[in-house]
């Protein structure tokens, strides 16, 4: 059970950090091809599972009087994952539109490879956690025997 609770916790991380990147790349879709202004895409993303929390937080902080860069960081500091935290906290959000997808883009394509990254990882830590498990089951039913 505590295997199971804890690959459950583990893929949800990588899920976000997946969701993330989309949400990322849609914003800079957003921003590109319907000439929508930022706070009008996190708005919009704001309503979407997973990570729409992210977006929202963002808003929330924004309407008290806190710049985007200083909302950005402190929301997405709270990341459990350390590369995708360092990550998009250290993303410099300023500039005019081209520097905004710039930075966006970047950013979403370097959330994709960390989640992949994680993602293979992750498999591999479940195939030698189910084998040791197989083990120690198999050691349990011959010593019972």
């Amino acid at each position: 059970l505590i295997y199971r609770q804890w690959i459950g916790e583990q893929r949800r991380k990588i899920r976000l950090i997946l969701a993330l990147s989309q949400a990322l790349k849609r914003m800079v879709g957003a921003i590109r091809w319907q000439r929508l202004p930022f706070h009008r895409v996190l708005q919009e993303e704001s309503g979407r599972i997973p990570g729409g929390e992210f977006f929202r937080k963002i808003q929330d902080y924004m309407e008290s009087d806190m710049t985007l860069q200083q909302a950005w960081i402190k929301v997405f500091g709270t990341i459990p994952t350390g590369e995708a935290r360092d990550l998009l906290c250290g993303m410099e959000l300023g500039g005019d539109a081209e520097q905004m997808m710039g930075v966006l883009h970047l950013a979403a394509e370097e959330l994709r490879r960390c989640g992949d990254n994680l993602e293979q990882q992750q498999r591999q830590k479940e195939r030698v956690f189910l084998t040791a498990g197989g083990c120690v089951t198999m050691m349990m039913i011959v010593i019972l025997i």
